[in-house]
């Protein structure tokens, strides 16, 4: 594990899904990352940044500021809520989803208002404060666990930003195709994976972050569905008796009635899968997952964004290098994860 401390910008859409809420915890107790600012996408963005600020105030974390972001994609792009998940009405999922976030939360920090002061979101729009923090540090770290319509948009704003982002970490893609990928399990049945959310919310701003030259690691579906928590360590969790954790666990009970419903081969011992906190793991703790630098030909296919493997030797007119993890040791993860995790009952 490196001693180093990473200046660090997570752009999330925390609020869809409780693994969010667990990325971000792990981030805000991580002695390893110097968290620069949080910053939302998605639909309602400055309804995720209050959840992401008050997140941070649980966690006894007020100084890290929280910046809204974009609301809609830059691109013509459906919403994929009913595409990934069989149907599902995309609209009522977000909205009863932030509904919840917000109402655990609530009731956890004691009161239903806060001073405004003290939730105070950043003025700056997300765009423009990832722009003014590239320009004032050098060797930035950016990790996305949402759509890339923020950082897209920074790109296209202010190209010179890329000298000063060391590498972007994306929770996101399904290369399904590297002959390292066995068929991805959920207990005793098989998971059929077509899509990652992350990506195909916003195929074209992904488009514009891979073809940018940016560093690009790519933490994807193919890696992140080995890992959920299951009912052992929910349990072990219930011990930490903090407002931080109460608040977690209640997000991830609700999230795991709905994901029972929307991915009907889920088993009872999956109780939510694990994408974002390992995507952040794997940042602190190199040992947690192997990487393969890998060519892959960028192409939209009814409206979604593709990963199409090429051949060393091979070439393409859309043509990436990316970082990819191509396995992740479950067990060491579990353990980094409850341990880290475990600090949120610290007073």
């Amino acid at each position: 594990m490196s001693n180093e401390r990473y200046p660090l910008i997570i752009d999330t859409d925390i609020g869809s899904d409780c693994d969010d809420t667990w990325a971000i915890n792990l981030a805000l107790k991580s002695p390893e990352i110097d968290l620069l600012a949080l910053t939302t996408v998605g639909y309602k963005p400055k309804v995720r940044a209050r959840i992401a600020k008050k997140l941070s105030l649980l966690a006894k974390r007020p100084e890290v500021p929280v910046f809204a972001g974009l609301a809609k994609p830059i691109g013509k792009s459906p919403r994929l809520w009913s595409r990934l998940c069989g149907g599902f009405p995309s609209f009522f999922v977000e909205r009863l989803n932030l509904r919840i976030q917000r109402a655990s939360l609530r009731k956890e920090l004691g009161q239903k208002k806060l001073p405004t002061s003290l939730l105070h979101v950043g003025d700056d729009c997300a765009v423009e404060k990832i722009i003014k923090l590239a320009k004032q540090h050098q060797a930035i770290e950016f990790v996305a666990i949402g759509p890339l319509s923020n950082l897209a948009t920074a790109i296209q704003r202010a190209p010179e930003l890329i000298e000063n982002i060391k590498r972007v970490t994306i929770m996101g893609g399904y290369l399904g195709q590297l002959p390292t990928y066995p068929n991805v399990l959920c207990g005793r049945r098989e998971m059929s994976v077509k899509h990652d959310y992350n990506i195909q919310a916003d195929p074209e701003a992904a488009e514009i972050v891979f073809l940018s030259g940016l560093n690009i690691r790519l933490v994807t579906a193919d890696v992140t569905l080995k890992t959920w928590l299951n009912p052992k360590d929910i349990q072990m969790l219930r011990e930490i008796k903090s407002n931080a954790m109460s608040a977690a666990l209640k997000q991830c009970k609700w999230w795991s009635f709905l994901q029972s419903l929307l991915l009907k081969t889920c088993c009872t011992n999956n109780l939510g899968f694990m994408h974002d906190p390992l995507t952040i793991s794997a940042l602190i703790n190199e040992k947690l997952c192997e990487f393969k630098r890998i060519k892959v030909r960028l192409y939209q296919e009814q409206g979604l964004l593709k990963f199409g493997l090429i051949p060393e030797n091979g070439t393409s007119s859309k043509e990436v290098s990316v970082e990819c993890a191509i396995s992740v040791d479950c067990k060491t993860f579990k353990r980094f994860f409850i341990s880290r995790i475990s600090m949120l009952g610290e007073r």
